[in-house]
């Protein structure tokens, strides 16, 4: 039996501290500073992004705490799925509209998190990846302050456990 299921009896206590972690997430991702010219564009695609980006954190992290954090990683996937589930059907599509939207809007994430993951040691090669996203000719001043952020953010949360994360205790980088 898992942490989060000892402490709160059930894997639905995963569920609800994803869902309380996504909507931080979703609330740290829609950052004004981060869309505009020369940054992020303020569409879905850059919407997107700037959520991929702060997921693939804190899901990086909780990979590596255990079957409590691979639980915790899960549910925050599902919640993020649900969001877009919602998010479609706000926009009239029907359930297999939403089946044929959903899973190239899913293959982008795990793209983008590999992506992401797999680089938050190499500068470089995370700089390449967060390029692809920011739009406009002046976005390397952009790219070096997200890139600084995102690690900054990175080097934060790897210090932390479970508990930390679930709580929400731990402050979040200013983005400059």
């Amino acid at each position: 039996m898992g942490l989060l299921q000892r402490i709160f009896g059930s894997k639905n206590s995963a569920e609800s501290d994803a869902r309380q972690i996504y909507s931080v997430l979703m609330g740290h991702s829609r950052n004004p500073e981060l869309f505009g010219d020369g940054r992020l564009p303020d569409n879905y695609d850059g919407r997107i992004e700037a959520l991929t980006l702060h997921l693939s954190v804190l899901m990086e992290r909780l990979s590596n705490l255990g079957e409590d954090g691979r639980l915790l990683s899960q549910s925050l996937f599902d919640v993020m799925v649900d969001d877009f589930n919602v998010a479609l059907r706000e926009e009239g599509l029907t359930d297999t509209g939403i089946k044929h939207r959903i899973k190239p809007m899913v293959g982008m994430f795990y793209k983008r998190l590999k992506g992401y993951s797999e680089n938050f040691s190499d500068k470089e090669a995370l700089d390449k990846h967060l390029s692809n996203g920011i739009t406009g000719e002046s976005h390397l001043e952009f790219q070096s302050r997200l890139r600084n952020y995102v690690l900054s953010l990175h080097n934060h949360v790897s210090a932390l456990g479970i508990k930390e994360l679930t709580a929400l205790t731990f402050d979040f980088p200013k983005f400059t």
